[in-house]
């Protein structure tokens, strides 16, 4: 579909951007002692196709945070801004166990199960920034089946 590609393509120079040096200013509070926190940071249809749309969070995780297995409804960009996490994502194009840290990208296949997504440290915070491609309306996460 070119108006994905045109989305994933407007999304990965965005993040060439942040790689590049290019700060984000949040604004967000520190997050919760609990596992992680999700903040939606912006959600826009796509142009070419008005029954899907783009969605940005940032994903928090506190020390030793982690979030439940889980899936997206299309494919997701993600950042990691600060700490380091662990990602592990099924598919055949998936990603096998790996710890990303500030400044590396990783990529979720549209429907892939999201296996591991965690803090990989016990004492230090991290953060991800995460542009989720899928249908206009649809909850960006569903639980494991």
């Amino acid at each position: 579909m070119p108006n994905r590609r045109q989305a994933l393509s407007t999304i990965a120079t965005a993040l060439s951007a942040l790689a590049a040096g290019n700060s984000l200013s949040l604004g967000e509070e520190p997050a919760p002692a609990s596992a992680s926190k999700v903040t939606k940071l912006l959600q826009k249809d796509l142009p070419a196709d008005a029954n899907e749309e783009v969605t940005v969070v940032t994903v928090d995780y506190a020390p030793g945070g982690a979030s439940q297995a889980h899936r997206h409804p299309g494919p997701v960009v993600g950042y990691v801004l600060e700490g380091e996490v662990e990602i592990e994502v099924d598919a055949p194009e998936g990603t096998p166990l790996k710890t990303f840290r500030a400044g590396e990208i990783f990529f979720e296949p549209q429907g892939a199960m999201h296996k591991v997504s965690r803090n990989a440290s016990k004492t230090k915070p991290a953060r991800i920034l995460a542009f989720v491609v899928g249908k206009k309306g649809a909850p960006l996460v569903s639980p494991a089946k």
